[in-house]
């Protein structure tokens, strides 16, 4: 199974914790460097792949 987060838009506008936006989820979620995801960042797609995998192990 793939879980594609991309698709799916867990994270979500341009900002980030050093430039927010105000469009989205990003502006928390996402690092100053604009690629890896704050401590808030991990736990919310922590939650989000842990969701998803349920999903999928429900299925059997």
């Amino acid at each position: 199974y793939f879980i594609d987060n991309m698709a799916e838009q867990w994270q979500t506008g341009t900002g980030t914790v050093a430039n927010p936006k105000g469009d989205g989820n990003s502006d928390i979620y996402m690092s100053a460097d604009g690629v890896h995801p704050t401590p808030a960042g991990h736990i919310y797609l922590a939650g989000k792949m842990a969701d998803a995998v349920r999903k999928v192990v429900e299925t059997f």
